[in-house]
C-alpha cells in the first residue's frame, strides 16, 4: 500500500560549484513528496532583494533603473469624479493654467451663465412645493447683489387668473457671469427630482452659455461618487410679474399655522367660496385702577352652502401703534389673555357679542386661494398683513436664513363677487 501512495522525488539540478547549492540539492534528493491529492507543491517565494519582473527579464534592481529614466510623470487624479484632472506642471513648453476656481468645483466659470449651490436641500424642496401650490409655471431670477446684498434665487410670478402674486427668495452660493439671468420653468419638473433626494445632499443648478436648458446636479459633498444630473427645458414665455410697491398696513397678525389652516380646511369642506377676516377691538374701564383695558379679537368667518361658522382668536398686542405705525398682534387659539374676565371676553356666545360691535377691519378673500397658500406650509407661524381696500399679504418664512421665505399677495373680493 505504501508504494501506491508515496512517490520519490528526483531533483535534477545543473552542475553546481557553490558548496551551499550542492548541500541544498543533496537535501532535496532525500525528501519524500506527498501525494498530489493531499497537497500541491508550491514554488519558493523570491528573495526580497531579487524580485522577478513578470515580463521576464531582470530583477527589482533593473526595475528601479528603468523607473529612474527620464520620463514624463502622469498627471494626478482629480479631486472629485466630476472635476477635470489638474493641468500638467508648468514648464518651458507647458501652457499656464489661468482659470479661477469657482463654487462648483474647479470648472472654468466662463462656460456658465450662472451657477448656484444650495446646501439646505430641504428648504429648496419646501420653496418649490409652496410655489407649486399656487403656480404651475414660475419665473426665477438668479441674483448676485454686490456689497453683501442678496445672493440666490428670486421668484416673482402671478397666477394664470391674475388673482394672486407669489414672491419668494432662497439664498445660495452664486456665481453670475451675465448681467441678468432669468428663466421660466414648470414647477412640477423641479418637484419630480425629489423622491430620490436626501437631506444630506447638496444641489447645484446651472446653465451653460448658449443653452436654454438648466441643469440640476444632486450630490453628497463628503463622498466621491458619481451622482445624477437632470436637464430641464425652460419655457420660452415669461410669466407675468408685478412688483409690489411698499404699502402701509394697519395690522400685522401673527397666527399659528395649524389653527389658521384648520379654519380654512373647515370652510373648504363646507364649499365656502369666501373667507372673511375681521378684527374687533373691545375696551373696558377698570374701576379699581381707573385704567382702560383694550382687547383685540381676530376672527375668521365663512358661509357655506348649508352652514356658516366663525373662529374667534383672542389676541395679545405685541406692538402698539406708535406715530402712525402698524399694530402687531398675536392670535391665540383656545387660550385667554383676559385674566379670567369671562363676562367681557370669554365663554360661550362670544361671537354673538362681537357681532354687535363694528369691526376695526373687515375683508373678504377667495377661500380657494387662501387654502392653497397654506396647503404645503409646515412651519409653526405665519404673518397676515391687513389694511382696508388693500390686498392681503401672507408672509411665510422658511427659517434657513432671514432672507429665505415666500410672500403671497391676494386681491380682495369686490362686492359683486
Amino acid at each position: 500500500m505504501a508504494s501506491k501512495q508515496v512517490k520519490k522525488t528526483i531533483c535534477k539540478q545543473p552542475q553546481m560549484t557553490d558548496p551551499n547549492d550542492i548541500e541544498e540539492a543533496m537535501r532535496c534528493k532525500g525528501e519524500d513528496a506527498v501525494d498530489k491529492d493531499e497537497a500541491s507543491p508550491r514554488a519558493p517565494p523570491p528573495s526580497s532583494d531579487e524580485e522577478m519582473i513578470p515580463d521576464g527579464g531582470g530583477t527589482a534592481g533593473h526595475a528601479a533603473e528603468a523607473a529612474s529614466a527620464d520620463v514624463d510623470p502622469l498627471p494626478a487624479p482629480p479631486a472629485r469624479l466630476d472635476e477635470p484632472a489638474p493641468p500638467p506642471a508648468a514648464g518651458p513648453s507647458a501652457p499656464q493654467h489661468v482659470a479661477a476656481r469657482s463654487v462648483w468645483g474647479g470648472r472654468d466659470p466662463r462656460k456658465y451663465e450662472f451657477c448656484g449651490v444650495f446646501t439646505q436641500i430641504v428648504a429648496f424642496k419646501s420653496f418649490f412645493e409652496n410655489l407649486g401650490s399656487v403656480l404651475h409655471e414660475v419665473t426665477l431670477e438668479v441674483r448676485n447683489e454686490p456689497n453683501g446684498g442678496f445672493k440666490g434665487l428670486v421668484a416673482d410670478s402671478m397666477d394664470a387668473r391674475g388673482v394672486a402674486l407669489v414672491h419668494g427668495k432662497l439664498a445660495a452660493q452664486v456665481e453670475l457671469n451675465v448681467p441678468v439671468a432669468s428663466f421660466c420653468i414648470n414647477v412640477r419638473d423641479i418637484l419630480d427630482i425629489f423622491p430620490n433626494v436626501h437631506p444630506q445632499h447638496f444641489l447645484k443648478i446651472y446653465r451653460l452659455e448658449g443653452s436654454t436648458d438648466i441643469t440640476l446636479h444632486v450630490y453628497e459633498p463628503s463622498i466621491r461618487t458619481t451622482s445624477p444630473s437632470i436637464q430641464i427645458k425652460t419655457l420660452a414665455r415669461q410669466i407675468e410679474t408685478l412688483e409690489l410697491d411698499e404699502m402701509y398696513y394697519s395690522y400685522y397678525v401673527e397666527i399659528e399655522l395649524a389653527a389658521f389652516r384648520n379654519a380654512l380646511k373647515t370652510a373648504k369642506s363646507q364649499k365656502a367660496t369666501a373667507i372673511q377676516l375681521c378684527i374687533y377691538e373691545t375696551e373696558k374701564n377698570l374701576e379699581a385702577s381707573g385704567e382702560t383695558k383694550k382687547t383685540i379679537w381676530f376672527v375668521v368667518k365663512y358661509s357655506g352652502e348649508r352652514t356658516s361658522s366663525s373662529f374667534p382668536f383672542e389676541s395679545k398686542i405685541l406692538v402698539s401703534p406708535d406715530a402712525g405705525g402698524p399694530m402687531t398682534i398675536k392670535a391665540l387659539e383656545g387660550g385667554s389673555v383676559s385674566d379670567g374676565d369671562e363676562e367681557d371676553l370669554g365663554g360661550e356666545g362670544i361671537q354673538e357679542r362681537l357681532d354687535d360691535l363694528k369691526p376695526s377691519y373687515e375683508g373678504s378673500f377667495l377661500a380657494e386661494y387662501l387654502y392653497l397658500f397654506v396647503k404645503a406650509m409646515d412651519r409653526f407661524n405665519i404673518t397676515l398683513r391687513l389694511a382696508h381696500d388693500k390686498p392681503l399679504i401672507v408672509d411665510y418664512p422658511l427659517g434657513c436664513s432671514s432672507t429665505d421665505g415666500l410672500r403671497y399677495v391676494l386681491a380682495p373680493m369686490s362686492g359683486n363677487e
